[in-house]
């Protein structure tokens, strides 16, 4: 019959057990007081070991977590947190409290676990696309509708540029040259895939100038979900229709940068309204869960 020896058979125990440095030395105490065998693990230290292994709490698992997350956000994105063992013998946990808190922060896009000879926890971060995915899809299952998502990307917009045309003048008027030509010089011909990109290029320098990192999330994730759920955004407009659209949404967003160049809230707020009716009837007004009055109402946004 072989002894443990606590210096020798530490790191196996905590491995085949899967408990962490302090259950370690627990169940090491207890081993340093008889003899026991290596093979099966009899009597008291059976008892022991099934302690030690037993699944451990929701509340284990999220104190675990969000030390795990800490550690991941301080590090930055790609780089190698440690291995496994590191790990664990940082957080003070038992493996399997470790493995549970690493797959929540996986599905949260802050972690990469990579199994083996080169693997380990590494620091990742949540891409946008990412969370528009996954929030889109929770929303989806909520039944939520496009009305109140539509509201609040409209009201977001209307905000941002009230506070644009507040912000600090040097910064506001340099957006103001940089995008006001890209605007002037649009053909009317352009397609709506030129017209979309210079609007997500005028909503970034937006939200770059008023610091809207925030807004810019919860508009895009609103965008999505509109774009999901509504139809006739990518539809052929006829070709004059097509037109008229361009030319009033040229006129509204020139008039927008006007009001944020001049520090005058009103004019912008007052196109940003305009241009976003614009967008509703772009569509064509069809909303599957709108209203029959106020698709009416989007349908002649463009006449």
């Amino acid at each position: 019959m072989s002894v443990l020896r606590p210096e020798e058979d530490a790191m196996r125990i905590a491995a085949e057990f899967g408990c962490g440095p302090l259950a370690e030395r627990i169940g090491l105490s207890e081993f340093e007081s008889f003899d026991a065998p290596h093979d099966g693990l009899p009597g008291k230290v059976r008892l022991i070991a099934g302690a030690m292994s037993s699944k451990p709490s929701s509340s284990q698992i999220d104190i675990a977590a969000a030390r795990l997350r800490s550690l991941a956000m301080a590090t930055p994105d790609g780089e190698l947190l440690g291995s496994e063992d590191d790990v664990i013998g940082s957080l003070g946990v038992s493996r399997i409290t470790a493995r549970q808190a690493a797959r929540l922060l996986e599905r949260e896009g802050v972690l990469t676990v990579k199994r083996g000879k080169h693997g380990g926890y590494f620091a990742a971060r949540p891409s946008g696309d990412m969370i528009e995915t996954v929030v889109c899809s929770y929303m989806n299952t909520l039944g939520l509708s496009t009305k109140h998502t539509g509201m609040v990307a409209t009201s977001l917009w209307i905000e941002a540029l009230r506070e644009a045309a507040g912000a600090e003048r040097a910064a506001a008027l340099a957006m103001v040259d940089e995008l006001s030509p890209l605007f002037e010089d649009l053909d009317p011909e352009a397609t709506l895939e030129e017209v979309s990109k210079l609007e997500q290029r005028m909503r970034a320098a937006v939200f770059k100038l008023i610091d809207g990192a925030y807004i810019d999330l919860i508009f895009r994730i609103n965008a999505a979900f509109a774009r999901q759920r509504l139809t006739g955004w990518t539809e052929q407009l006829d070709a004059d229709l097509h037109r008229r659209f361009v030319r009033k949404w040229k006129a509204a967003k020139l008039m927008e940068l006007e009001g944020i160049a001049d520090g005058n809230v009103l004019q912008a707020v007052t196109a940003a309204m305009h241009e976003r009716s614009l967008w509703v009837g772009r569509g064509g007004g069809k909303w599957k869960d709108e209203p029959a009055v106020e698709r009416v109402i989007a349908e002649n946004s463009l006449r």
